[in-house]
């Protein structure tokens, strides 16, 4: 959220402003002044705040109990702040109900002293009917000696978002809750599609899963029974930033099967990981964890991502497929840009499939499960589709049998190249990635003792928010770095309770000194672990 201040210094200047009783009613302005001294104040600013939420998960659920810590900083060089107090309260209409709005802070020394309310909480509720991702606004009044006040406004959402968009390489890719990708639905509303910021190639996508026509799982176009995948709420399954833990930028959904009219409790966890740099930053990995929890074992499931791209004029697009590399991918020419679907790891390939939507989606708007079906199994294959038409694609994987109660994972990416050559360069990066180390997340929970959220806004001008999750109480020492490793400011260092914390940077270093454009770093250091992203600062 952003922040917006307001400050004000009460002076008393007792007679200094009236006609002067002993004279000739006409006063020295400046000698008036003079005599009367300014009375000393604070400079405050809120340094971070913590949500401390009832089930220490940081998200804030819909009915739940939270407290807030908001920490201070008394940025005057010469004047302590004495009698500091905090009142807090929320925009009217909002999703929360502050139940204890009073804080005392006490003395807060002069020239960088902190102090914070954790003895002292701030308690709130949010409402039983708030809606997933709403957001509220909190109005935190501080109060010290001399009249000084100063306002702030920190925003902050109940429960988690339906979809988030990978940022940290050279290509974007919004994910959803519902299995979706690219945008939220094929209405193009929600969402920015996949490609490089401001060169998006996809239309609608979405992951598959199922057996046969009838049982096959997406969401993507709208049809009789568009929603077969359904975000999960024991575990929260909403959108949520898990920080660097696999790569620069790791995202977290779960969703299930339970839209399905022959629903068999498949709950799939769907990991997304994106990668800063060279030669990794023009692919997003899809990791889907396919869970049985029926009471039946499940035989020859098969599972594949599905990606209708349209290239400049989709009605001239060609598409392709590739078996050394277990690809399907679109283009104009060979020299234009490239978009394709990436089968990784050791998962036996089951189709590389390019389909025709004139003859496939036109006629009823979506396909049919009885084609869906037969796709994703591999019963019709069309390796090519060089004349120019308007084309979708899918690269599936399976079959696997599923003992009830077991899991098996499936491993995509979604490759974007400048042309064909950096096309099939990205996807021998993309196999060359070892996530075979790295064990499924499982639903919901949040690895390790911190992670590292992407700043937001970024890039940004004046300032940005930066998130941390801590898991367990633990030190925490977060800094901003030039490209040259030179510490340039020090946002925080100290001890955190378990839960989301939160801390802001206005672009300065730690003299106070206004920093120039450019990319930083900023980097958490906690449990002996360190995380590190970047972030653009534009004056």
């Amino acid at each position: 959220g952003m922040d917006s201040i307001m400050e004000q210094t009460s002076v008393d200047l007792g007679t200094a402003g009236k006609d002067n009783q002993f004279g000739s009613g006409r006063i020295d302005a400046d000698a008036a002044v003079a005599a009367v001294p300014l009375l000393a104040t604070p400079h405050l600013s809120w340094l971070s705040y913590d949500i401390l939420d009832n089930n220490a998960d940081g998200v804030i659920d819909p009915g739940e109990d939270f407290d807030v810590v908001f920490t201070l900083v008394n940025n005057s060089p010469n004047t302590d702040g004495t009698s500091v107090a905090g009142a807090l309260v929320v925009a009217a209409g909002d999703p929360v109900t502050v139940v204890d709005g009073a804080a005392a802070y006490g003395t807060i020394a002069q020239d960088g002293g902190t102090a914070d309310n954790t003895s002292d909480l701030f308690s709130l509720t949010a409402d039983v009917g708030a809606a997933q991702g709403e957001i509220f606004t909190m109005l935190l009044t501080v109060t010290a000696q001399n009249g000084y006040t100063k306002i702030f406004d920190v925003q902050y959402a109940v429960g988690l978002p339906e979809y988030a968009t990978h940022d940290a390489g050279n290509v974007k890719l919004t994910v959803t809750d519902i299995g979706s990708l690219g945008y939220m639905s094929s209405d193009q509303l929600e969402g920015e599609g996949f490609g490089p910021d401001g060169a998006n190639g996809l239309y609608v996508g979405s992951f598959w899963g199922g057996t046969s026509r009838l049982y096959i799982c997406n969401h993507d176009y709208a049809e009789a029974n568009p929603y077969d995948w359904v975000v999960t709420t024991t575990p929260n399954g909403r959108m949520k930033d898990i920080g660097s833990t696999v790569s620069d930028q790791d995202f977290l959904a779960v969703f299930d099967d339970s839209g399905h009219t022959s629903s068999v409790d498949i709950v799939v966890t769907q990991e997304s990981f994106a990668f800063t740099a060279a030669p990794n930053d023009d692919f997003i990995i899809l990791r889907y964890t396919v869970q049985n929890n029926g009471a039946s074992d499940f035989i020859d499931y098969y599972a594949g991502v599905f990606c209708d791209y349209d290239i400049g004029d989709a009605a001239t697009n060609a598409s392709a497929t590739g078996t050394p590399r277990r690809i399907s991918y679109m283009f104009e020419n060979t020299t234009t840009p490239h978009y394709g679907i990436a089968l990784l790891d050791t998962t036996p390939v089951a189709n590389l499939h390019c389909i025709n939507n004139p003859l496939y989606v036109y006629p009823d708007g979506y396909i049919t499960d009885s084609n869906k079906g037969r796709y994703i199994k591999g019963t019709i294959q069309v390796g090519s589709g060089f004349t120019g038409d308007d084309w979708s694609i899918l690269t599936s994987g399976g079959p696997y049998d599923i003992p009830a109660g077991e899991s098996v994972t499936f491993t995509f990416a979604l490759v974007w190249g400048e042309d064909q050559a950096d096309f099939l360069s990205n996807v021998d990066a993309a196999n060359a990635v070892d996530l075979s180390g790295l064990t499924p997340v499982a639903e919901g929970v949040v690895p390790g003792a911190v992670v590292l959220a992407q700043n937001a806004p970024n890039p940004f001008n004046p300032q940005t928010a930066i998130k941390f999750v801590t898991s367990r109480v633990g030190h925490v020492r977060l800094g901003v770095y030039d490209l040259k490793g030179q510490l340039v400011a020090t946002l925080t260092d100290r001890e955190y309770t378990a839960g989301t914390h939160r801390v802001v940077w206005s672009g300065q270093n730690d003299a106070g000194d206004a920093m120039p454009s450019g990319m930083y770093l900023y980097r958490v250091l906690a449990d002996g672990k360190t995380m590190t992203r970047k972030m653009m600062l534009v004056r």
